[in-house]
């Protein structure tokens, strides 16, 4: 034994220093970095010390020197900006247009006592009955005029209309090229600005960023308070230097949708993407209602190659502005989905708590996707929004009731982050959960799931011991058995975020879940040799869940959920027509007249998948 200590103190030495842990966790340290090093085996030295025990190693907390980052430069001067306003009648009376401009006009010299330092950039499409004449044109000019306020027009053939993105983009190339714009901001013709000093606040915001992190002045993403949205980054302002990184504003996929949360996420990955600490304003037309033009492009898959494309685009350049250590993108953007019908207001406040441990550096969104429109508890669970550094919670309405494949699809669909976490609305996490799925990623990387452990209480009832006898609930705590299940329960599964916009939660199953989670995961392991990893148990990934009330309506839920996949996965689950049809039968019968069997059969069915 004495001889094993001495081996091990003598191989320890280099890792000492860089981990930085007390001489009684020693043995800890090096068992928890075994899986990394190959060159020499230290589980047989270690077997005799206090083990650590599976789930604790998927975090390893490291405090490695950082090399000297270079000073960077923040503005000495004022800033000029540049509000970029695409302006439209469409039916509207030319009294009701200029209007809704006059009070755009008025919350400006309300809220901003550096007017001089501004320019509206209006941009009109040619033949607007309202704008598109000499006369409006002067009328609009005189405006803005009488409160010091400079107009530059944009005029834009037919090519151009309702293609926001396309119109933002040509205006802020020339604010940026020809009236030498240090900020610019995509408003649109129905906003009210709210609070007073919003440009000082948000210019401070970005000189705050910059010196945060040691990144460039302006490479950043600040988007007003949206008192429709809080927690959307629906009018984002940018620096000039997001021009001279990506030589446009959007790519040109974008038409009119999807601009802003793509502008957001780019920064999201260097701390660099936050909301106002207090700017705010109202968008009197847009938001919530309809758009006053047909909405393009809303499938467009920007969060796959358009938005990884543009991050390593950012790490380029800040590569070369700051060396290759320091341009890398510095956040992991674990995302969290949580559908929820039963709109239970304490159990979704504990999963809103959810956070990474701060030495990680993990950028949180939580999305609570409610599938029943008229719970009563709507708006307490709207109450839950909220946003602070690295961190916000949203909660989207479906309009009506779609089940949970549905739901967990509008979440998906909804979160820009590199991984995503599914979990239930009825379980409570551990608070480690996100810093053991940070671990597994940075340990597994090439792996497509990622399936954390759900426990079950102890069984108290007859139908609690039945059900756990018979084994049904096998795949619930896997993770704690095998070291690449064959797949996850989505009460507590990760997946890949910005690479998954191909493969979706299927319909086909029942509302209340049962069969989904094998299709999903089944439908994108990969084949060949990598088919084992592609699943990666993380037993620290903990989530507890109760029993169900109704046990029997929720494994009846399963059996004709996991029957599904018998027809949606023929090359994986041979079947035919006449086998399928008869394990229905066989749920149907077994669930109307007995108990055990229904067991037994439910236990056969499940083990069909566990290959």
């Amino acid at each position: 034994m004495y001889r094993n200590m001495k081996h091990i103190y003598k191989r320890s030495r280099r890792w000492w220093h860089i981990c930085s842990y007390l001489p009684g966790c020693l043995a800890q340290v090096l068992l928890s970095r075994i899986p990394l090093y190959d060159d020499h085996d230290l589980s047989t030295p270690v077997q005799n010390l206090n083990w650590q025990p599976m789930d604790m190693r998927e975090v390893c907390k490291w405090t490695c020197r950082q090399p000297m980052q270079p000073q960077l430069p923040t503005p000495s001067g004022p800033c000029k900006w540049g509000l970029l306003v695409p302006i439209c009648s469409r039916s509207s009376s030319e009294e009701d247009c200029f209007k809704k401009l006059t009070q755009f006009r008025d919350s400006l010299q309300r809220t901003c006592s550096e007017t001089q330092h501004l320019m509206v950039h209006l941009g009109i499409d040619h033949g607007d009955t309202v704008y598109d004449t000499p006369k409006a044109k002067e009328r609009l000019r005189g405006m803005f005029g009488d409160v010091g306020l400079p107009v530059e027009f944009h005029m834009f053939t037919a090519g151009y209309r309702g293609r926001l993105c396309w119109i933002w983009d040509r205006m802020a190339q020339a604010a940026v090229n020809k009236h030498a714009a240090d900020f610019f901001v995509l408003f649109g013709d129905d906003i009210e600005l709210r609070t007073e000093g919003w440009k000082q606040e948000i210019e401070q915001q970005f000189v705050a960023i910059s010196k945060r992190y040691n990144l460039p002045f302006g490479i950043a993403c600040v988007a007003f308070r949206d008192e429709a949205f809080p927690v959307f980054p629906t009018f984002p302002v940018l620096h000039r230097l997001h021009l001279e990184i990506f030589k446009r504003l959007f790519p040109k996929e974008f038409i009119n949708q999807h601009g802003d949360p793509y502008l957001f996420e780019i920064y999201r990955r260097w701390g660099a993407s936050e909301f106002a600490v207090t700017a705010a304003l109202c968008n009197t037309v847009g938001g919530a209602d309809d758009a006053r033009y047909s909405k393009c492009g809303t499938g467009l898959p920007w969060r796959d190659s358009l938005l990884t494309t543009a991050i390593e685009t950012l790490s380029a350049w800040l590569q070369v502005k700051l060396g290759t250590e320091h341009g890398r993108a510095r956040f992991t953007c674990i995302d969290i989905v949580c559908p929820t019908y039963r709109c239970d207001v304490s159990r979704l406040k504990n999963i809103s708590m959810l956070c990474a441990s701060p030495e990680y550096k993990v950028s949180t969104q939580i999305l609570f996707v409610v599938d029943k429109p008229d719970s009563s508890n709507l708006a307490q669970v709207k109450a839950l929004e909220q946003w602070t550094a690295n961190k916000h919670v949203r909660v989207y309405v479906n309009p009506q009731n779609l089940g949970a494949s549905e739901a967990r699809n509008a979440g998906h669909a909804q979160s820009f982050g590199d991984y995503v976490v599914f979990i239930d609305d009825d379980v409570v996490p551990e608070a480690t959960l996100l810093d053991a799925y940070f671990g597994a990623v940075k340990r597994h990387p090439k792996a497509r799931f990622w399936v954390g452990a759900t426990k079950l209480p102890a069984p108290q009832t007859l139908m609690q011991h039945a059900l756990a006898a018979c084994r049904m609930t096998f795949f619930y705590d896997v993770a704690e058995r095998m070291p690449n299940p064959p797949w996850g329960v989505t009460a507590n599964l990760c997946v890949r975020g910005r690479t998954q916009n191909d493969v979706w939660f299927s319909n086909i199953f029942p509302k209340t879940g049962g069969g989904e989670d094998i299709d999903y995961c089944l439908r994108q392991k990969p084949s060949s040799t990598d088919r084992d990893s592609a699943v990666v148990a993380v037993p620290g990934a903990v989530v507890h869940h109760p029993f169900w009330t109704n046990i029997l309506k929720q494994v009846a839920g399963w059996a004709a959920g996991d029957v599904k996949c018998l027809e949606t996965l023929p090359h994986i689950i041979p079947s035919t027509q006449s086998q399928t049809g008869l394990r229905q039968f066989c749920v149907w019968h077994c669930c109307r007249h007995s108990t055990i069997p229904f067991f037994a059969l439910g236990l056969w069915l499940k083990g069909s998948f566990a290959s």
